[in-house]
């Protein structure tokens, strides 16, 4: 609230030394503010820059409920009624001009400035950014919320010009969620209509990735049943945590991976006969992609035109999609060859190799001799060499000879020790049991 001007009866004027005094104050108010954002818009050339991960933190839109504006009044000031007033920071505007929007005293607008300055870089503020200011009776700051996620915001808090800030996290519900749910088109579609979020989506197929290939496997009936950690802040969902275990049965097969760590400490997705989930081969070398052409001894050949082997497997894909190495190992060529173009061949233990062809560009930092994890991106589809259009030729060989990359999903994974055997297994019946207690949403008489 701005404070007003003295009144003065007509004809009377204010006494000589009360208007020379008004004008002094107000010049000098001008000069702190000056001074202040001098401070904080340009003394941070010196500070390091900010990085990416804090940047992505500020997000504009926390739900008023998930706001709890903790020790924000002064000791023997709790029970005074306070007022919330919320601003929203438009295009270039700075926070003064955002608190003052708010009818905030022009005495606390400079404390509450200075602190927020000491936790969030006031020049990277956002369009769109909400900021939320408890008023006390008489006009004056309580304290301050500035929001930086669902979970996470800057408390500000304090009396008479002077506060102080810091980070604080509103806390989060865990509880554990059962559901099952039949396929009907897609994972991705079936999981949200079942009710959850599809964010579930890449931790699931992540986990199956290596024995069902959710965008060629998956078909119509097909039965998914996860159990998931799951946290939500007042009712609102927040994220997932762990999979505790996932079932997938299908007119592919039956697949199920239970978590479970280890008497050493080690953490992993272990299938029903104690096998790691995790395998030496991703079962595709990508995620948005279907079988143009399959691996034959005698295929008709598009641009030649005439029968000649293929040795590998074709996906259709749209140029720029990410291709993945399909497993651990060391790249031994990268660089243009002939028809198979922009090509690139790691080199995996065991005398196994996999080549990825027709690249429209390599993985940035990608060269010969580098090592590589499972799952890390080496290049992107493209139509160079000798194509018809934008696909990956993926093959795989074996100590010189080419063979048919579905063979990579059998060499084998590593098993639990025999000493962990007995608890996994007790650990497994419980999960079985559990997984098909869970109704499934899409079977008459289970849901809708």
């Amino acid at each position: 609230m701005l404070p007003r001007k003295p009144i003065y009866l007509r004809d009377e004027k204010p006494p000589a030394g009360r208007r020379f005094s008004s004008g002094f104050g107000t010049i000098v108010f001008i000069f702190v503010l000056l001074g202040l954002y001098y401070a904080v818009f340009f003394r941070s050339e010196n500070q390091a820059a900010q990085t990416i991960e804090e940047k992505l933190q500020r997000s504009p839109a926390i739900p008023e409920e998930n706001l709890k504006y903790e020790n924000a009044a002064p000791s023997g000031r709790e029970t005074e009624a306070l007022k919330l007033v919320e601003g929203t920071f438009n295009k270039g505007d700075i926070p003064s001009a955002v608190l003052t929007r708010l009818e905030v005293h022009q005495e606390d607008i400079l404390g509450l400035v200075k602190a927020l300055g000491d936790n969030v870089d006031l020049r990277g503020i956002k369009e769109g950014q909400k900021i939320k200011v408890m008023l006390r009776p008489d006009g004056r700051a309580a304290g301050m919320e500035y929001p930086l996620n669902k979970i996470s915001y800057i408390s500000v808090a304090g009396e008479n010009g002077l506060f102080t800030s810091g980070k604080k996290e509103l806390p989060a519900k865990l509880e554990i969620v059962k559901f099952g749910c039949m396929i009907k088109y897609s994972l991705y579609e079936s999981i949200q209509r079942c009710g959850e979020d599809a964010s579930l989506v890449a931790q699931v197929s992540d986990i199956l990735s290596w024995d069902v290939d959710f965008f060629q496997d998956v078909r119509r009936g097909d039965i998914l049943r996860v159990i998931v950690e799951k946290y939500s802040v007042n009712g609102d969902f927040l994220q997932y945590g762990k999979v505790i275990s996932v079932e997938y049965s299908g007119k592919f097969g039956n697949f199920i991976a239970v978590n479970f760590t280890e008497s050493g400490g080690k953490n992993g997705y272990y299938n029903a006969d104690g096998f790691s989930v995790e395998k030496p081969f991703l079962k595709t070398p990508m995620r948005y992609s279907k079988v143009t052409s399959d691996f034959s001894k005698n295929r008709y050949h598009p641009v030649l035109h005439t029968w000649k082997s293929h040795q590998g497997v074709d996906y259709g894909a749209a140029k720029g999609t990410p291709i993945w190495a399909v497993g651990e190992g060391e790249v031994v060529y990268k660089g243009f060859k002939g028809a198979n173009g922009n090509l690139v061949v790691i080199s995996h233990a065991n005398g196994f190799k996999t080549h990825y062809a027709h690249l429209s560009k390599f993985a940035a930092g990608l060269k010969t001799g580098f090592r590589v994890n499972q799952k890390d991106v080496i290049g992107y589809v493209g139509s160079t060499g000798r194509t018809t259009g934008p696909h990956l030729h993926f093959a795989a060989s074996y100590k010189g000879k080419f063979i048919h990359p579905k063979k990579l999903k059998n060499v084998g994974s590593s098993s639990l020790l025999q000493n962990d055997m007995e608890a996994f297994k007790k650990t497994l019946n419980e999960m079985k049991a559990s997984l098909k207690s869970v109704p499934v949403r899409g079977i008459t008489g289970a849901g809708a």
